[in-house]
């Protein structure tokens, strides 16, 4: 994401290092290519897709300050996660996951999909 943290991209992904290298790489045209929604800030995992994709619905609704709020509540400093920070928690029976992201310098919001 830009330094700004200015915008916030959220998705669900059930290959999250596919995922972040297609964000930091502008691989796919769209939202996070045209927005620089390169940092990841906040993941969560779940168990079902379904669950993923529930809770990033849930996310979609709230606002900017709320979501703010939730990074903040896990990642005080909006530090970059690495790739050996997600795989350190990473297990095969926990595929879908869901993490924020966040980018450029556009006030508007699409999240998720983050839930990634």
């Amino acid at each position: 994401a830009s330094p700004n943290n200015s915008v916030l991209y959220l998705g669900v992904t059930s290959d999250i290092e596919r995922r972040v290298f297609e964000h930091k790489t502008h691989a796919v045209a769209g939202f996070s290519a045209k927005y620089n929604t390169i940092k990841l800030v906040y993941l969560e995992e779940f168990n079902a897709i379904e669950a993923a994709i529930a809770r990033e619905k849930q996310l979609k609704r709230w606002s900017r300050s709320k979501k703010e709020r939730l990074i903040e509540s896990m990642n005080p400093q909006w530090r970059i996660y690495r790739k050996s920070d997600y795989n350190a928690s990473f297990r095969p029976e926990r595929r879908s996951r869901v993490v924020e992201k966040s980018g450029c310098n556009d006030a508007s919001l699409r999240i998720p999909a983050a839930r990634f």
